[in-house]
């Protein structure tokens, strides 16, 4: 579950972010495999590594369809990464 702050007093304030321990597992192994931030991206940083930012992401977002890439897809792609469609 994460907490937003941004939200207080909304339904978007408090929500899962993975279906299950073994799952969130599974995408933070994938995070610490990654040797760079695919969850963030702003104007400044190096446009030629966004697609790999995005296909990271969107194998991200794949291995846990019930959580990270379901109820918390909203959370996990507002950081400047779009996943792939």
């Amino acid at each position: 579950m994460f907490w937003d702050h941004e939200w207080v007093g909304d339904e978007q304030e408090i929500g899962p972010m993975f279906s299950s321990c073994r799952k969130m597992f599974e995408c933070l192994s994938l995070v610490a495999a990654t040797d760079f931030d695919f969850i963030y991206h702003d104007d400044d940083d190096d446009s030629l590594l966004l697609s790999k930012k995005r296909e990271r992401l969107t194998e991200f977002l794949s291995l846990d369809p019930d959580g990270s890439g379901g109820p918390a897809r909203q959370y996990w792609t507002c950081w400047g990464v779009a996943a792939k469609e």
